[in-house]
């Protein structure tokens, strides 16, 4: 398969017969570019699209419908058409599609009956309850904070000086500096309307009306364009938005047509350059993060005020139901890291709520929700590092108070007592204040919180196969204790703020990384991001002839097995596709976890010639090697480890801190942990390099780990008839290119044994047959699993 998610999209959905996993599925398709393009559907199941049974829409601007209907049980038949300029629509081929029994209905209303439902009095962004007794208590947390704002100077939106090395730096800056202007206007506005709204004190809603109006007389095309900073154009528009459906009956007509003029000139280009395209992406991070939500507001301000209003309520309503959740799918997992998931809250919770609010349509049944808070209990636990996959996870040490937010409504609304558990742990450490507009939404919701139940009796690892991740742990509930091991092989390749690290492994200990992917998110376009932060070199994988894997979706992995036992973790990575032109065959990456200290990894790499293979690991604190016996040391504070290397071949290991190109802070406003620093601190990097080249090579790594406290001796690996032998287990990895890959591990003393690839697996006076599948066995039972797609690959 060449791409999972293409971006943008390719091909149409769904279709060859495709069982759909939702009732009603969306039909999605590729856009025509040009001017004036406009859409028809039907959708029936009789191939022949009678008018008496089809489903028919026409002449609508986006690559998108929903059905909004639950469908019948059976084989149903879709067509789009396109039509630009006013012509006549061609019909694509036809497509079809099943619906079973067995999938979850998600009906919902039509965006038709979702505008008629929205009322036609203000306000409807900020809406207060209908007992606004329990929130008088929280006056005082809005209007504190308001205070600051009374009267305050206020900026205008003047271009400043060039600034900066190269013509991206400049760039850079001014993107900046228009978003910290738009941004301090529209931070200032949040705080203002709810202290307005609850004390009812005029002061508030004055100020606020004060700095909707100079918002509003900045230059549209100027400083806090789109193209300069799509952040500042969002939050020119969120200002505008909330003043006039806040203050509204406080504004003089003159001041809501100058508020309406603003608005609709940054919402109407962002409606025309969206449509059409937006719903064929995987993602665009900046859209969903924040211009979705910002770009609702005025829409749903406007509503019933002026004509487009409608057509952009009815965008953002069919955009949600047919694309949402986009970065993961029903396992709750996100594939832009969950550092990133912070940036996202706001659209994740305020958005579906608020439509709810104004419609009554429940747009949280989507699986993913249930299954999301889990994504960050394992990935990032309570007084851990986060599990290192995508941009910024190494600057913070705890999640914002956007995660810590999302996490407790998922909580409350799904009674979950995890979840409750988690946010309870990370609380003292998240930040003291948060979004005043998730704060209001939390205030809103009164319900009684689940009393927090520790995860101890949850399974120790979980994978999210929607988004390549797993994570497996020895002790999730004791942080202190815990070795949590991270592996990342996702569908979605490296896209956005993803990167290039299929097959990429990180070992944490006592929430500490003992070894990790390298670099700084210093910025998103320059070198050090480009050629190291986010290249395959920076990470725990593998080169070839150099190469690291490209950049773009087509790059992908999957994790195409998991096991999780009591005694034993495995996952499988598959990186086979990630590597383009590069000439590799495949690259799948075994690693099993022998709870409590011992990570064993076994790759199987093979390439269409004899190539140069790099096995790379990397780490915070000093690594040093033992070059005779294949060995690596390293130590945190809190946790030691050794590492042993074994291959097809003697190997060279060479170590280095040197970033190459460099990471240096050049616009001063990352943090590491907390702190400003101009230069970030060194790092170590392994590279581990057959003596020769070959076209099939092995590697077969153990990993021990120790507590700081332990001051026992590591394991020295013994071989023996093939076999290697450490404590208590006893692991033989094929590494002999010339047989097929195996590998096989058991423990000396109990009936415990996992069997990867092994024509039949002996364990006490039983046989499992495990060619081309992977069986654990246990004194709990067995579990056997093949290689298997994630769900959009099906």
């Amino acid at each position: 398969m060449r791409v999972i998610h293409a971006q943008p999209r390719i091909a149409p959905f769904p279709i060859h017969n495709k069982r759909v996993d939702r009732n009603p599925p969306p039909l999605l398709w590729p856009a025509e570019r040009g001017e004036d393009v406009r859409y028809a559907v039907r959708l029936s199941q009789d191939s022949g699209f009678p008018e008496c049974s089809t489903i028919a829409e026409e002449d609508f601007p986006w690559a998108m419908f929903n059905p909004h209907r639950e469908l019948a049980f059976g084989v149903w038949y879709w067509q789009y058409g396109t039509s630009i300029g006013g012509g006549p629509y061609r019909w694509s081929d036809r497509y079809d599609f099943e619906i079973t029994g067995s999938v979850r209905c998600m009906e919902t209303l039509s965006a038709t009956d979702v505008i008629a439902a929205c009322p036609k009095t203000h306000p409807r962004l900020w809406v207060l309850p209908d007992d606004i007794g329990d929130l008088k208590g929280h006056i005082k947390q809005f209007t504190s904070r308001a205070d600051q704002f009374l009267d305050a100077p206020l900026k205008d939106d003047t271009m400043p000086p060039d600034k900066g090395e190269d013509a991206y730096q400049v760039f850079k800056f001014h993107r900046w500096g228009s978003k910290a202007l738009a941004g301090s206007m529209a931070s200032a506005v949040q705080w203002l309307i709810p202290a307005y709204l609850l004390s009812g004190d005029e002061c508030y809603a004055r100020e606020a009306i004060r700095r909707g109006l100079h918002v509003a007389n900045w230059d549209a095309d100027g400083y806090t364009n789109p193209v300069i900073s799509d952040f500042a154009d969002g939050s020119c528009m969120r200002v505008m938005a909330g003043v006039y459906d806040s203050c509204f009956d406080l504004l003089t007509e003159s001041q809501r047509a100058c508020l309406r003029a603003a608005m609709v000139v940054r919402a109407e280009r962002f409606f025309k350059e969206e449509t059409n395209k937006i719903e064929t992406l995987v993602f665009r991070s900046h859209f969903w993060q924040h211009l979705l939500i910002e770009f609702s507001e005025v829409a749903f301000a406007l509503l019933h005020a002026y004509p487009d209003a409608a057509q952009w309520v009815r965008f953002v309503y069919e955009l949600w139901i047919a694309r949402f959740p986009l970065m993961g799918g029903a396992d709750g997992g996100w594939a832009n890291g969950n550092s990133y998931f912070g940036t996202n809250v706001e659209t994740l919770l305020v958005l579906p709520s608020r439509i709810g609010e104004l419609s009554g349509v429940d747009l949280f049944q989507n699986a993913w929700y249930k299954n999301s808070a889990s994504f960050l209990l394992y990935t990032w636990p309570p007084h851990s590092r986060s599990d290192g996959f995508g941009d910024g996870t190494e600057l913070k040490a705890h999640p914002t108070s956007n995660h810590l937010d999302f996490v407790e409504d998922m909580a409350v609304r799904f009674d979950d007592p995890y979840a409750a558990w988690y946010v309870q742990q990370w609380r003292e450490e998240a930040e003291e204040d948060g979004d005043p507009l998730l704060i209001w939404h939390k205030l809103k919701d009164q319900e009684a919180r689940p009393r927090p139940r520790s995860p101890k009796a949850l399974p120790q690892g979980r994978c999210f196969a929607d988004v390549g991740i797993v994570s497996l742990h020895t002790d999730l509930a004791n942080t202190r204790r815990d070795l949590m091991v991270g592996m990342r092989s996702s569908p979605y390749g490296s896209l956005l703020h993803s990167h290039e690290c299929q097959n990429g492994f990180n070992i944490f200990y006592g929430g500490e990384p003992l070894f990790r992917n390298s670099g700084y998110y210093t910025s998103a376009g320059d070198d050090h991001s480009k050629q190291w932060y986010r290249a395959t070199r920076g990470h725990n994988s593998v080169l070839i002839d150099g190469k690291g894997q490209p950049r773009g979706a087509e790059s992908y992995g999957v994790i195409s097995r998991f096991l999780d036992g009591e005694y034993m973790a495995y996952a499988l990575g598959d990186a086979s596709h990630a590597y383009g032109d590069a000439g590799l065959r495949h690259f799948r990456r075994h690693l099993v976890l022998l709870r409590p200290d011992v990570l064993v990894i076994y790759d199987d790499l093979e390439a269409d010639h004899d190539a140069r293979w790099q096995w790379l690991v990397h780490g915070d604190r000093e690594i040093t090697a033992d070059v005779c016996h294949q060995r690596l040391y390293t130590q945190t504070r809190v946790a030691r480890g050794q590492v042993n290397i074994l291959g097809s071949q003697k190997s060279h290991i060479d170590i280095d801190t040197v970033f190459d190109p460099p990471a240096v802070n050049w616009g001063g406003n990352k943090t590491f942990l907390g702190k400003n620093m101009a230069v970030f601190p060194d790092q170590w990097h392994v590279t581990v390099s057959p003596e020769r080249a070959c076209n099939i090579m092995r590697f077969l790594a153990v990993f021990q780990v120790r507590d700081r406290e332990d001051d026992a001796r590591f394991q020295d690996p013994v071989q023996r008839d093939g076999w290697i032998c450490l404590g208590d287990w006893i692991i033989r990895g094929e590494l002999n290119p010339g047989r097929g890959p195996a590998l096989e591990i058991r423990h000396v003393d109990k009936d415990i044994a996992l069997g990867v690839d092994v024509p039949l697996l002996a364990v006490g006076e039983r046989r499992y047959r495990g060619s081309d599948a992977t069986v654990l066995v246990e004194p709990s039972g067995v579990q056997r699993t093949t290689d298997s797609l994630p769900q959009a690959a099906r």
